[in-house]
């Protein structure tokens, strides 16, 4: 196990100060960052493990703190906090852009090689900022949060490299759908 540096810095928004928790593997020298995207709980104890997997394996993480020190508990909350998100979507990317401009001014940062990954509502971020900046290098949107791009929306992300995990329903073993929930439910993408 790698021996981990952590640190929480300020960043200044449109909307006030936004803190961010880095962290990075001990020493100087610049490595690849991720921005990593919360899930909608917030900056709860697994999104930092996450963050300190990636660290230990070699990037600068920065992880941005969208609901401001609260960490939502039960899923009623965590749907308001998210609906929040959705409804200001243009402040949380620009919220994110200053993580990501953060990120590349750092010294132990290569700047042309900074990624963002999310998770959830965290993926539907990831998916927007990839859209919106040209500085993303690399994107992992995972279940992104009902968000499936169009081919236009594609076609405007080819200056990054781009990874879409999404959640796939369970088949039947049988191969079939023996109560019908496909055709009324929808599948999954």
């Amino acid at each position: 196990m790698s021996i981990l540096q952590r640190e929480t810095i300020e960043l200044n928004t449109a909307a006030g100060r936004l803190s961010a928790l880095v962290i990075r593997p001990a020493g100087d020298e610049p490595l690849p960052g991720v921005v990593q995207i919360q899930e909608w709980w917030g900056i709860e104890p697994h999104a930092i493990e996450v963050a300190q997997r990636l660290a230990g394996a070699g990037f600068v993480v920065l992880l941005p703190d969208l609901y401001h020190g609260r960490v939502v508990t039960e899923p009623d909350e965590a749907m308001k906090a998210v609906m929040m998100l959705r409804g200001n979507m243009d402040s949380a990317v620009r919220d994110i852009q200053r993580g990501i401009d953060a990120l590349k001014a750092r010294p132990d940062v290569q700047p042309q090689r900074v990624g963002i990954m999310g998770f959830c509502v965290g993926g539907l971020l990831a998916w927007e900022v990839t859209l919106r900046s040209p500085d993303i290098a690399a994107a992992v949107p995972w279940y992104a949060g009902g968000f499936d791009p169009t081919p236009e929306q594609l076609a405007r992300s080819t200056h990054a490299r781009v990874r879409d995990l999404r959640w796939q329903r369970p088949q039947h073993p049988a191969g079939d759908d023996p109560q019908g929930r496909g055709a009324a439910e929808g599948q999954a993408g």
